[in-house]
């Protein structure tokens, strides 16, 4: 798979998502999330857009002719290196796969307490590397911080405690 990311004008990303799918060059999106609205005392989840501007496209073979993508009037500039055909590496790479392998939406994350820290669980996006800095326990949601695009990037996202393995379950009983 590639990774690709555009940085379009804001309110056009719908635009350039659906041309990109009717172009047929591979899937695409603007990321989405959901996060948690206490009203009345009760949770709601509602689905915002999410880093307003960009636009992922995913690719079964790489991309060679990117005229297509410069002629969609929206698309301000590709990440990436021109070097690199514009593939993404590193951490923005493993934020794409991450976004890739949730549809595009970051929903409600797990987080376990490892002693007197809470960390994301690391089983759920691979290589993508999100911190918890700060954490409302009363609303179940964290501050979560990450690298993307050379910088780093906040966002408030629901969570949802699970309890950590513990190392005497990991291992199967003796006879």
């Amino acid at each position: 798979m590639h990774y690709y990311c555009m940085y379009c004008q804001s309110q056009k990303c719908a635009a350039v998502v659906s041309d990109l799918q009717a172009m047929g060059i591979g899937r695409a999106f603007a990321p989405r999330i959901i996060q948690r609205k206490w009203v009345k005392g009760k949770a709601l989840e509602e689905i915002h857009d999410y880093l307003p501007g960009y636009v992922f496209l995913y690719t079964e073979e790489p991309l060679t002719d990117f005229g297509p993508l410069w002629a969609l009037p929206p698309v301000l500039r590709l990440l990436g290196s021109p070097d690199d055909f514009y593939e993404l590496y590193g951490s923005d790479r493993a934020f794409a796969r991450m976004l890739l392998e949730t549809d595009g939406t970051i929903g409600i994350l797990k987080a376990v307490e490892e002693g007197s820290v809470v960390k994301l669980d690391p089983t759920l996006f691979g290589d993508f590397e999100g911190k918890i800095i700060r954490l409302d326990r009363g609303r179940r949601r964290a501050e979560i911080e990450f690298d993307f695009d050379g910088k780093v990037q906040r966002v408030w996202c629901g969570v949802e405690m699970i309890s950590p393995i513990a190392k005497d379950e990991e291992t199967e009983p003796q006879a």
